[in-house]
C-alpha cells in the first residue's frame, strides 16, 4: 500500500511489536513502512529526605522515586539544584539551591521521559535558620560574655539578640556557627535568637542562656593594713558563694579566703602598696568597682597591744579599761571581740582608753587599728566577760533594826569571795 487506507469508522492504534496496525471498519490496515516505537516514561518524586533545610540552600538531600536516569536534573521549585548524582533507577542525590524566602516548594525530577508530577510527597521546606547550642550557656549580669553559637542556616548578615536584646559584635564564623558578646542582662535564663533574610530561629532548650548574678561589695573591715599583708579583713556584700576568690587589685590574690555566707566573706589581705580595690569572683562573675572595696596598704606599722587592765569585767559593759601596746593614734579604734568599744580616749602612743561595750560571758581579745593596719591577737591583749551575780531571794525578808539577823539570800553566779551589802 502507498500510505494509509482511510474508510468510514474510527481508527484505534495498537502496539504490534516494532510496527503501528490500524484497524479500520475491523480490517487491518497497515503504513507503507512500519516505524519503530520509542517508549519514554515520566519519573515520579516519593520521597525527599531531609524535607526541609535552611533558605541559603547547601543541603544533600536525597530523593526516591522511579525512572531516574542518569542525566536526569532536579528543580526545587523554580530553582536548579547543584551536584545532582545518580545513585539508581530509584535513587538521586542533590543540593538544595538558595530560597528568596521560606516556605515549601516542590522538587521535580526531570529526564527525557518528561518531569515528575507534582504531589504532597516532593514537598521540601526552606526554614530559617536554627540554633542547637550556645557556649558558654551562662554570663555575668552585666554582659561581655563572648558565646559560640551553634546552628544551621547563618548568614553573614545574621543578628543575635539575647532574649529581646542585640548582641555586639556578631562574628560569622561559617553557616553553623556565630560567635556574639552577650549584652547586659537580668538575672535569668533568656532564648538566644538568630535572625536572617529567611526569619527568626524558633525558641528552644538548646539556645538559652542564663545570665548570672555578679556579687557586690559593699565594705572591707578593716579598710587599710600593712604592706607586708598578712591582715584578716572581713568583707560584706552580696552574692558571695562558698567558691568565691578574693583579690586585692587584680592578680593580688588574698590567701585564706573564708566563706561565712551569702553576704561576708574573710580573706587575708596579700602584699601590696597604695589603695587598692577589692574585688570578689563568683561563677555569677566579678564584683564592680566602687568607692565600698577600697583598702589601703600603710606603710605605717600596725599597732601592737601588750596588755589591757582591768582583764575582766561584767557582761553588761562599762568598765573602764587601760590599753598599753605601741603604734597607737588619736584616730585609733578599739573593738573588744568583734564589737567596738565605746569612749576611746588617745593618752599617747603606747596608751589608749577605753570603755568595755556589753559582751557575753567569756574572754575576747582586745584590738586597736589604726591607719597602719590591726593589732595582731595574742593572750595579752585578752578580756574576760564575768557573768554578774544575781539575787533572786531573801529569807527572811524584814528583820529588826537592830540587826543580826541570819538571812539566807538565794541567786546565780555567787563565788567564795562574794561580799553582801543590806
Amino acid at each position: 500500500m502507498a500510505g494509509r487506507l482511510h474508510a468510514r469508522g474510527v481508527a484505534t492504534v495498537l502496539a504490534a511489536g516494532a510496527a503501528i496496525v490500524g484497524l479500520l471498519g475491523g480490517v487491518a490496515v497497515a503504513p507503507a513502512a512500519a516505524q519503530p516505537m520509542v517508549l519514554r516514561t515520566v519519573p515520579t518524586v516519593t520521597g525527599v529526605s531531609p524535607a526541609s533545610g535552611p533558605t541559603i540552600g547547601g543541603t544533600t538531600v536525597t530523593i526516591t522515586g522511579t525512572v531516574f536516569t542518569a542525566g536526569a536534573t532536579v528543580d526545587f521549585g523554580a530553582n536548579a539544584a547543584t551536584n545532582v548524582q545518580f545513585v539508581s533507577s530509584t535513587v538521586l542525590k542533590a543540593t538544595s539551591p538558595a530560597a528568596a524566602a521560606v516556605g515549601k516548594v516542590d522538587v521535580t525530577v526531570t529526564t527525557a521521559g518528561g518531569t515528575s508530577a507534582t504531589s504532597a510527597l516532593d514537598q521540601f521546606s526552606y526554614t530559617g535558620p536554627t540554633v542547637t547550642g550556645v557556649s558558654p550557656a551562662s554570663g555575668p549580669a552585666a554582659g561581655g560574655t563572648v558565646v559560640t553559637i551553634t546552628g544551621t542556616g547563618f548568614t553573614a548578615a545574621a543578628t543575635v539578640k539575647f532574649g529581646g536584646t542585640a548582641a555586639t559584635p556578631v562574628t560569622f564564623v561559617s553557616s553553623t556557627v556565630l560567635k556574639a558578646t552577650s549584652p547586659a542582662g537580668t538575672v535569668g535564663t533568656v532564648d538566644v535568637t538568630v535572625t536572617t533574610a529567611g526569619g527568626t530561629s524558633a525558641l528552644s532548650a538548646a539556645d538559652q542562656f542564663k545570665y548570672r548574678a555578679e556579687p557586690t561589695v559593699t565594705g572591707v573591715s578593716p579598710a587599710s593594713g600593712p604592706t607586708a599583708g598578712g591582715t584578716v579583713v572581713t568583707i560584706t556584700g552580696t552574692g558571695f558563694t562558698s567558691t568565691a576568690t578574693v583579690a586585692f587589685a587584680t592578680g593580688h590574690a588574698a590567701t585564706n579566703v573564708q566563706f561565712v555566707s551569702s553576704t561576708v566573706l574573710k580573706a587575708t589581705s596579700p602584699a601590696g602598696t597604695g589603695t587598692v580595690d577589692v574585688l570578689v569572683t563568683t561563677t555569677g562573675g566579678i564584683s564592680a568597682i566602687s568607692a565600698l572595696d577600697k583598702y589601703n596598704y600603710s606603710t605605717s606599722t600596725a599597732p601592737t597591744v601588750t596588755g589591757v587592765s582591768p582583764a575582766s569585767g561584767p557582761t553588761a559593759g562599762g568598765t573602764a579599761v587601760t590599753i598599753t601596746g605601741t603604734g597607737f593614734t588619736a584616730a585609733a579604734t578599739v573593738k573588744f571581740g568583734g564589737t567596738p568599744a565605746t569612749v576611746v580616749t588617745f593618752v599617747s602612743s603606747t596608751v589608749l582608753k577605753a570603755t568595755s561595750p556589753a559582751g557575753t560571758a567569756g574572754t575576747v581579745d582586745v584590738t586597736v587599728t589604726t591607719a597602719g593596719g590591726t593589732s595582731a591577737l595574742s593572750a595579752a591583749d585578752q578580756f574576760k566577760y564575768r557573768a554578774e551575780p544575781t539575787v533572786t531571794g531573801v529569807s527572811p525578808a524584814s528583820v529588826p533594826a537592830a540587826g543580826g539577823t541570819v538571812v539566807t539570800i538565794t541567786g546565780t553566779g555567787f563565788t567564795a569571795a562574794a561580799t553582801v551589802s543590806f
